[in-house]
């Protein structure tokens, strides 16, 4: 199984690459940054990509993959309705489009998050619907929506202004763990999931809840 994996420098993201180079049937990853994750491995490359709304400069290569993991994402209070839908809607179905006109049987997961609806009035849950929405248009059979709540990093998150909230969590996880189970998971479970879910096909189109345990 070759891997496509977008968004490897993020919490989600970080959690799917370490399982996926852990994983001995993960023949290899391909990862699409906007900077360099910092990881070597053998079976992991990287491509350093600059505009994401636009990947027609690297499209060929998507074409060897066979599972896209969509891991890209902002906190819906850090951005504008604007910025937010660029980054959380755009982007992803710039990606879908130039994997369809390469691969269009590839399967697609995009890491939502639980609750997305577009009748919501909060613009985290709105555009991620929509999104969703775009991407089950591109990927009829074969695209995966991925709805966790609270993600727990597995390492010490990269992004510094996330420090206090990660250290708070630390703290907080096993509490919700116990309390709240269907709500949280681990980075390294949820890529976990995923993987699994590609090795036995897109059956259940959308993986929430106790789904990521």
């Amino acid at each position: 199984m070759k891997i496509l994996l977008f968004g490897a420098t993020g919490t989600v993201g970080g959690g799917v690459l370490r399982q996926c180079l852990q994983a001995p049937d993960v023949e290899e990853v391909l990862v699409v940054t906007r900077r360099a994750t910092g990881v070597r491995h053998p079976r992991l490359h990287e491509v350093l990509h600059e505009d994401f709304t636009d990947f027609s400069a690297v499209e060929d290569r998507f074409a060897a993959y066979d599972v896209c993991f969509w891991c890209v994402g902002r906190a819906s209070r850090e951005l504008d309705e604007a910025e937010y839908t660029r980054v959380t809607h755009d982007f992803a179905v710039a990606a879908g489009r130039a994997i369809v006109a390469v691969r269009p049987d590839m399967a697609f997961f995009y890491v939502s998050v639980t609750g997305a609806d577009t009748g919501k009035r909060a613009k985290g849950f709105r555009v991620k619907a929509r999104a969703e929405k775009a991407i089950q248009e591109l990927f009829p059979t074969t695209g995966c929506m991925v709805r966790p709540a609270h993600v727990q990093p597995a390492d010490r998150s990269s992004v510094a202004r996330y420090t206090l909230g990660y250290r708070m969590a630390v703290r907080l996880y096993p509490l919700l763990d116990r309390a709240l189970p269907h709500l949280v998971t681990t980075s390294d479970r949820l890529g976990q999931v995923m993987l699994q879910a590609a090795r036995t096909g897109v059956r259940n189109r959308v993986l929430e809840g106790r789904d990521l345990r």
